[in-house]
């Protein structure tokens, strides 16, 4: 390790960084999303980097901070992403003393509980949880699936909608309320600062967000939020009103619309403890396999909630990740 530096990422190591990134992995990475992710998040990011001796990038771990919501308190947390070692750099050490391992270990190391940060969460490959566990003290999450809902099914007669759909172009105030106003188990807050930055439009990524407003209020009720993709769409976040009549004439409205545009097919994939989990299934979305190319995991401190407790509480949307 001599020859290498393991230091924090600053503005300038960007250029590097989008390089080694795009030989590591098959999918590009915009200059404009990285700076969308590591400069642009309200509530902070982190990136931690390993130099090689000829000023090259050798690993990078990074981490998107986010406030969480616990029992009316708020807790900052971070989401582990963008972990990767280049190629080139790959044969040097193995194991515990491998240039990955040592980057993700010292982002960890250094913004962990005492600086402010409670705990971490992310979605590696199955593989990639396979070697955190055995050697980054990551701990695998459960309790979430993955559905299917199939817009050309027959939707139940449910007479006169008891609202209306609108297109949703900024988040306002009225999103604060709505995530005030929700039972949250343990979840990442979506208000308006949040939604704003997660659905900016950035790299050619387009989202479809309709809010649902009923006759007797007036008042945002509930949204959704799709990523479409060719005859397809995955429902991203979604915040559904309380009513049966109004989540199901929601449903019955948005039905229509995504027909409209040609899709057939939504998929999504959340936890089993966000308060909505009910209202998809009532609403016939179908189970399917967990993601084959995506895992959920934690690492935690000595004062972060319990792995039992997150098990249990934790909730979260395909919001809650980069993927879509």
């Amino acid at each position: 390790m001599n020859a290498y530096t393991i230091r924090p990422a600053v503005a300038a190591d960007t250029p590097a960084i989008l390089a080694a990134f795009a030989q590591t992995f098959p999918s590009r990475r915009s200059r404009e999303e990285w700076e969308w992710l590591y400069r642009h998040n309200p509530d902070g990011s982190q990136g931690m980097l390993c130099i090689a001796a000829d000023g090259r990038l050798a690993a990078h771990c990074g981490a998107s901070l986010h406030r969480l919501r616990r029992d009316g308190e708020i807790l900052v947390i971070g989401q582990n992403r963008d972990a990767f070692s280049h190629p080139a750099h790959r044969a040097v050490q193995a194991g515990r003393g491998g240039l990955f391992v040592k980057t993700a270990r010292a982002l960890f190391e250094t913004w962990g509980a005492e600086q402010g940060v409670n705990f971490y969460y992310g979605f590696p490959s199955p593989r990639h949880l396979r070697l955190g566990e055995k050697l980054l003290d990551y701990r695998a999450g459960r309790n979430w699936g993955r559905y299917r809902f199939d817009t050309r099914q027959p939707l139940p007669p449910l007479g006169a909608a008891s609202g209306r759909v609108a297109n949703i172009t900024t988040f306002d105030a009225e999103f604060d309320r709505l995530d005030q106003a929700r039972p949250q188990p343990l979840a990442i807050v979506h208000d308006s600062r949040f939604l704003g930055w997660r659905f900016a439009p950035r790299g050619g990524r387009r989202y479809w967000v309709w809010g649902f407003y009923p006759h007797l209020s007036g008042k945002l009720a509930g949204y959704v939020v799709f990523a479409p993709s060719a005859g397809r769409a995955a429902l991203v976040d979604f915040h559904f009103p309380v009513a049966p009549r109004d989540y199901r004439s929601f449903w019955a409205l948005i039905v229509a619309k995504l027909r409209w545009q040609g899709v057939t097919d939504i998929e999504t994939w959340y936890s089993h403890h966000h308060p909505d989990h009910r209202k998809l299934l009532d609403l016939g979305f179908a189970a399917l396999p967990l993601p084959e190319h995506t895992a959920f995991c934690f690492r935690l401190y000595p004062q972060s909630p319990s792995l039992d407790e997150l098990d249990q509480r934790f909730s979260f949307t395909m919001a809650d990740c980069d993927l879509h």
